[in-house]
């Protein structure tokens, strides 16, 4: 918690903001949120001045809510975001562990060991790669349902 907002924005990858008495969560960085909230903002307005406009009330309606396929595809896009992320988090820390390996110097004169821990760290850069592209993937999905 800080409000010093560059330092959200630098360091931030999930932002938890309070909605209708809940707490949610935004998977994205500070300037990405304030972005999506203003966003949604200018769509609710429009949408309450419209409801306030009405002078005469309609006769209420026994219609059952239909579910909208988009909510349910944006609850699944945020489960997968969310598994993407930690994944990555699993991986970050794997990455550390073997960075520190091949920093030691009790492995420097065991060229097997060495080779071992490159080949290892190589494999999992490439799978940070493939999940950061993901998330990547994911997230904007994610933006244009919410669209």
């Amino acid at each position: 918690v800080s409000h010093d907002r560059q330092f959200v924005s630098d360091i931030a990858n999930k932002i938890w903001y309070i909605e209708d008495q809940e707490i949610k969560e935004y998977p994205g960085t500070y300037d990405e949120f304030v972005w999506w909230k203003e966003k949604q903002d200018a769509k609710n307005l429009p949408k309450h001045a419209a409801e306030e406009k009405k002078s005469k009330p309609e006769k209420e309606k026994s219609v059952k809510p239909k579910s909208n396929p988009d909510q349910a595809e944006l609850s699944k896009l945020k489960k997968e975001l969310a598994k993407i992320e930690n994944e990555i988090e699993a991986l970050e820390t794997k990455k550390a562990a073997l960075e520190e390996g091949l920093a030691d110097p009790a492995n420097f004169n065991d060229l097997d060991k060495l080779n071992t821990l490159n080949q290892q760290y190589e494999e999992l850069i490439a799978s940070l790669e493939t999940l950061n592209d993901n998330w990547e993937v994911t997230g904007l999905q994610m933006e244009a349902l919410e669209n």
